[in-house]
């Protein structure tokens, strides 16, 4: 563990934000004056912001304390790629909880954590506490804020010798009454690049989605049913098919994993869950009229939300009552060399997929095991295999081509099913 700046070119909007009190939660709400803010003709400047970097052989992950206690960076030390968006500039948009010329919400990337009102909250740009602990051969990098009644923390756990890391977030209500709350964690993803592309495959396994919002008038409306992920002959699952903004909360039951894999540079990352209220993917397609709104350079992001609320639909509120707490568990097991993947546990990735006139298969481990790769199709075997895996060490293979349903299981040496897949 180190600590370090990170210099960012950030606009002068903090001249302009005037605070008052939540009434509801009781903490405090910065607004903006943007005609003033705007008036000023505002320029960007270099400005250093505290860095903590917590790593191991694998991992090294980056936190911001001063914006909002965020995970800035995950880099995925085996090929040396970055997995989270970075903006190259902190600019104040339109977006969030507030009235249009009153938000700020900087797109400044990587994980934010989103309390305790809908659309990333209000202490996203806020300093948070920060505290490492040591746990045996773990670190525990603890982030923490309290806002009027709710209290956060955060606990982010990476191991000695192991490619994935965890993320605890818990809220709880101090106060003497119930307060109706959202809470989310929101990753902004671009693996392997600065921005994202048309090779980037979005993994939302969800049949059905509610939207929330889009730009794209060839699909269903706000609050409207949506099948996923192929709407009109289109597979939204790949990026490339996206023609304008949309988000949508997974309808049904809620998926145990998502994630995202570009293509392109191979890379990607699976975001295991466990105890979530709901789940979240956002984009913005190639045809969004303003990307200079959070950016001066072109570039964009996917969003990926899990959170304690099935939607940021009021009705969808948590009512947390005096002394409460809620939170939920995550496991981040960043990917490279696969081509895509199926399926995830907190203990392995795989994928099985029909590519061509070949079944495209692979394995992944986060820590260093020797395990069993079975694919069966077409009521044959077509590979039962003992296969060595780790961090940085990843199992690849084409199959001929099976008729019929085909399921892939990985055992561990003691017989136990670490992940599987199927495919029609």
């Amino acid at each position: 563990m180190y600590e370090q700046t990170i210099t960012i070119p950030t606009y002068p909007f903090a001249a302009y934000l005037a605070a008052e009190t939540d009434p509801v939660h009781g903490g405090t709400v910065h607004r903006l004056d943007r005609a003033a803010y705007e008036a000023s003709q505002p320029s960007p400047a270099p400005k250093a912001y505290r860095a903590l970097v917590v790593e191991n052989e694998y991992l090294r992950l980056t936190f911001l304390p001063e914006l909002g206690g965020r995970l800035y960076q995950c880099l995925y030390k085996p090929t040396g790629q970055s997995l989270l968006y970075n903006n190259r500039v902190l600019k104040p948009t339109y977006w969030g909880p507030l009235p249009r010329d009153e938000n700020w919400w900087l797109a400044a990337g990587g994980v934010e954590w989103a309390f305790p009102v809908n659309e990333h909250g209000y202490e996203w740009g806020t300093p948070w506490d920060v505290a490492v602990r040591q746990q045996g051969r773990s670190a525990e990098v603890v982030l923490s804020r309290t806002s009027g009644a709710l209290r956060v923390e955060v606990i982010v756990t990476l191991a000695a010798s192991e490619g994935r890391f965890t993320v605890s977030p818990r809220l709880t209500n101090t106060g003497n009454r119930a307060l109706p709350v959202q809470f989310w964690a929101n990753a902004m993803l671009s693996p392997g690049g600065a921005s994202v592309g048309p090779g980037l495959r979005l993994i939302f396994p969800a049949a059905q989605t509610v939207v929330h919002s889009t730009g794209d008038a060839t699909l269903p409306g706000e609050g409207q049913i949506m099948v996923w992920p192929l709407v009109g002959g289109r597979d939204l699952s790949l990026y490339a098919n996206w023609r304008n903004w949309l988000g949508v909360f997974a309808a049904d039951t809620l998926p145990a994993f998502i994630g995202v894999y570009d293509g392109r540079v191979d890379v990607g990352v699976a975001r295991v869950l466990s105890g979530v209220g709901g789940v979240k993917l956002f984009g913005f397609g190639a045809e969004f009229p303003d990307f200079a709104t959070f950016a001066d350079d072109g570039s964009a992001y996917v969003e990926l939300w899990a959170g304690a609320s099935r939607s940021f639909w009021p009705a969808d509120d948590v009512l947390l009552a005096p002394g409460e707490s809620l939170g939920w568990r995550e496991t981040w097991i960043p990917i490279a060399g696969l081509g895509g993947f199926s399926a995830a546990t907190g203990e392995a990735v795989v994928r099985l997929e029909r590519d061509g006139d070949g079944v495209a298969v692979a394995a992944y481990s986060p820590v260093a095991r020797h395990a069993v790769l079975q694919v069966t199709g077409g009521g044959a075997t077509l590979i039962s295999e003992r296969v060595s895996l780790g961090p940085g060490r990843s199992f690849a293979r084409r199959l001929p081509s099976a008729e019929g349903p085909l399921h892939l299981r990985l055992y561990a040496d003691d017989g136990i099913l670490l992940a599987e897949a199927t495919h029609p």
